[in-house]
């Protein structure tokens, strides 16, 4: 429901982890819970960028907190670490008919992505992943059939980020 989601956005383990990120004026960019099926390619998400494909700013960090067990046989998120220090990559429309600005969650990146250190996270139901907003990360899933894979995403901005503020706070 939605309190208990807002009960999760303003625990004191985020307010927490909010504080050792930096964020002093934190606004809830996203709140929700999302529910992969493999076989529903198309909400797949491909390599990309939080700040860039959901415009919110470098400041925005994503909390990824599964549901339920997240592995490489069960499903979970496939990372490139250490990617977020090498700033913004060139994106493209994953669907060119949904190429406009307020379709910015469809921005995947255009370059060729190095998977050879790539990691897939593995974790248990309520273990908080923080995203930075640069890390280069996709949807994975093993090529058996799964349970659905169901996780909470918190996005938290920062409310006095200039770049977010003259960009009108502009989110997907």
């Amino acid at each position: 429901s939605p309190f208990q989601l807002y009960e999760i956005a303003s625990s004191k383990t985020i307010r927490l982890l909010l504080n050792d990120l930096g964020i002093k004026f934190p606004v809830v960019h996203g709140c929700n819970v999302r529910v992969d099926v493999k076989e529903e390619s198309k909400h797949q998400f491909g390599w990309h960028q939080d700040a860039i494909s959901l415009l919110g700013s470098k400041s925005m960090y994503t909390y990824w907190i599964p549901l339920g067990e997240v592995s490489k046989t069960m499903g979970s998120i496939q990372i490139i670490p250490g990617s977020h220090s090498r700033g913004i990559y060139p994106v493209k429309a994953r669907d060119p008919d949904l190429a406009d600005e307020s379709k910015s969650s469809n921005l995947i990146i255009s370059s060729e992505i190095n998977q050879d250190h790539s990691k897939i996270i593995e974790a248990k139901p309520g273990t908080i992943i923080v995203l930075h907003p640069l890390l280069i990360h996709r949807s994975y899933y093993p090529d058996q059939s799964h349970p659905p894979r169901r996780t909470v995403l918190l996005r938290v901005d920062e409310l006095d980020d200039v770049e977010h503020r003259n960009r009108g706070y502009k989110t997907s």
